[in-house]
């Protein structure tokens, strides 16, 4: 039994020193001594390098261009086509007299939608190439025998094409309140058109008197 003890304590201290021995003198004594016994250990993956991710850099060191607005802005000089004749007709054949399409409009109109309201074009010449007309709305408790000619109620208007530019009158002297539209159909019983100004749509049927 005493001779066990001392064997196991001489195991232990041999294993002891040898411990000390390899972390206190020589690793490689324990490398060899492994060597000699055939003792081998699995194979450890290296550690990842450590990889530092700082700010990016632009690819070039070319400094960006500082923008300036210098243009100024610019000053249309192009006429109102709602008011200006010429603009408005612009590509449609310009003629002295009525065609005979132009003649379609002649007569007295009355509105599909109110009827009450009513146009009259004549072929009674104003200045430059126009033409007088007049209307009434007897909703508004207005007759024809109610109209100052040349003044509230009358218009001149001129054609050209499906184009048509009406300047409305007024009493008060000389004021003109522009009034485009375009034909969408004209027959001898049939009109309709589109305003310029609204986009909304008119139709109205010829009354035979």
């Amino acid at each position: 039994m005493r001779k066990a003890f001392w064997i196991i304590f001489t195991i232990l201290l041999l294993a002891v020193a040898g411990a000390a021995a390899y972390y206190y003198y020589n690793p490689a004594i324990l490398d060899k001594a492994k060597q000699y016994l055939g003792i081998t250990e699995p194979v450890k993956d290296p550690a990842p390098p450590v990889i530092e991710i700082g700010p990016k850099k632009p690819k070039n060191n070319i400094p960006a261009p500082i923008v300036t607005d210098t243009l100024k802005p610019m000053e249309l000089e192009q006429p109102n086509e709602m008011t200006d004749e010429l603009a408005y007709f612009d590509g449609e054949e310009e003629t002295d007299f009525l065609t005979e399409e132009d003649e379609m409009l002649l007569g007295k109109w009355q509105s599909s939608i109110n009827e009450h309201w009513f146009r009259v074009y004549t072929d009674e010449a104003a200045e430059d190439g126009y033409y007088w007309g007049y209307e009434w709305n007897e909703d508004e408790d207005v007759h024809p025998e109610d109209l100052n000619k040349y003044g509230n109620g009358w218009f001149k208007w001129k054609k050209r094409g499906n184009k048509v530019l009406e300047f409305a009158t007024a009493d008060n002297n000389g004021q003109l309140i522009p009034y485009p539209y375009t034909i969408t159909k004209l027959f001898y019983t049939e009109l309709s058109y589109k305003e310029i100004y609204s986009n909304k749509k008119q139709y109205f049927h010829k009354v035979t008197e």
